[in-house]
């Protein structure tokens, strides 16, 4: 019994950590200039607190950025970064936490916008 309160102790504070960092690197990277704003919240690029995005949506737009827009790849970022700031933006949409990424990641389709992004 004590042995489970432990692991379920530890693990929360590993993810808490995570998304600690996560929230870090997005502040850094993600939240500024034209970009999502801060927590998400939308700026000159789409909002992206409360969307409810799929896993691997996320993973796949993150990791290789979505052509023919201002959003870059980050796939060369520190994979401890990488990881930190995925599970970040999938908490900050609403789409849940998970931990392990999944072997193999469909391509997912990026989503067509018309009109200016702050409305999205």
């Amino acid at each position: 019994m004590i042995t489970l309160a432990l692991v379920l102790l530890t693990t929360a504070f590993a993810q808490d950590a995570e998304l600690a960092l996560g929230a870090k690197v997005f502040a850094q990277s993600c939240a500024v200039g034209y970009c999502h704003g801060t927590a998400g919240a939308a700026n000159r690029g789409p909002r992206l607190a409360g969307r409810g995005f799929d896993r691997a949506f996320v993973d796949k737009v993150i990791r290789d950025g979505v052509p023919g827009t201002a959003m870059p790849g980050f796939k060369s970022m520190k994979p401890s970064d990488l990881n930190a700031v995925i599970e970040y933006v999938m908490k900050i949409s609403g789409g849940g936490t998970v931990s392990a990424v999944p072997a193999h990641v469909p391509a997912p389709v990026a989503p067509k916008f018309s009109g200016p992004a702050e409305a999205r």
